[in-house]
């Protein structure tokens, strides 16, 4: 796993980013990006127990 993801500046000016995504949709996209368990090809060797640690966030929301 890489240990520098590069991230386009042009990112913010997408219609979806900066018009649909809330804060919190934005932040948990750029986590995903650039999180250390991502591959080049955006598998993730993680349990949903561990997700629920990071983002301190109820399992309800997590299955939405």
């Amino acid at each position: 796993m890489a240990k520098y993801r590069m991230v386009r500046t042009d990112f913010w000016k997408n219609p979806m980013v900066s018009e649909e995504m809330s804060p919190e949709d934005k932040y948990f996209y750029l986590y995903l990006l650039t999180n250390p368990e991502t591959t080049q090809i955006g598998i993730y060797k993680i349990t949903k127990n561990i997700w629920l640690l990071i983002w301190a966030i109820p399992l309800r929301v997590f299955l939405r």
